[in-house]
């Protein structure tokens, strides 16, 4: 770590400018390495966007990561769940199959599981009687996550709506200027030729707030929905997956 303490994205950004323009001939080679996620929280273009001079200066090696495999999901699921000795035999083995046909992602495997976990004890809450978690309430939360009417609504999000949300995800202040800020960063992140207009912003606002998914507050933005819910229909959402990932 250069400085051994952790700053918000705008004070990162300003130290490590800071930096690399100093001029001493003595500073050691430096290895930078960022994801998209570190690129678009700072704010900053990806390399490839960056004057041909300032790219010709980098060494820019771009890895690519897949998806987790059924038996990486499997272990990683064991490994984080074993403790708690409450599923069923073979649960976690159904489970883990399944997920890597569809995204491969621990995250909402993990968020599956723990909803899993919750329908359980309100079973045993109910009935007084001993049960562990079931291939059962698994399968029910991963169908009432998929039939949700809210996450059916976001998982149709258009284009700029789905960057719209994901920018006010990311925007601490909630207030519409810097969320149209922030949209611009992400529209070039996601590659797209045109960046809304605020008039554009403004609809989408409108469209949004009809269908419920975003209340006006005071001139800031309330969500209505949760970060699992809006995680779970990014997902699979083309232009989401590409941002939320």
């Amino acid at each position: 770590m250069l400085f051994a303490k952790s700053f918000n994205a705008k004070r990162a950004r300003d130290c490590l400018d800071a930096f690399f323009k100093l001029d001493n001939s003595s500073r050691p080679v430096l290895i930078l390495v960022l994801d998209e996620m570190d690129f678009m929280l700072a704010g900053w273009d990806l390399p490839e966007r960056l004057a041909p001079k300032l790219r010709s200066r980098f060494g820019i090696n771009r890895i690519a990561f897949r998806s987790y495999t059924h038996d990486q999901i499997q272990r990683i699921l064991h490994q984080r769940l074993a403790s708690l000795n409450v599923f069923e035999r073979g649960a976690i083995e159904i489970y883990a199959k399944a997920l890597a046909h569809q995204s491969g992602d621990v995250r909402k495997a993990l968020m599956v599981c723990k909803a899993a976990t919750e329908r359980a004890l309100r079973r045993v809450t109910d009935t007084h009687v001993p049960s562990l978690v079931l291939s059962a309430d698994i399968e029910a939360v991963q169908a009432s996550m998929s039939q949700s009417p809210l996450v059916t609504r976001l998982r149709q999000c258009s284009t700029f709506e789905c960057i719209f949300l994901v920018a006010l995800l990311r925007e601490i202040k909630l207030q519409t200027e810097g969320v149209v800020r922030r949209m611009a960063n992400l529209t070039k992140t996601a590659g797209l030729p045109r960046v809304p207009s605020f008039a554009d912003v403004r609809a989408i606002c409108f469209e949004l707030e009809r269908s419920d998914i975003v209340r006006e507050r005071k001139g800031k933005w309330a969500l209505t929905f949760s970060h699992d819910e809006i995680q779970e229909a990014f997902l699979t959402h083309p232009v989401g997956r590409l941002l939320w990932t």
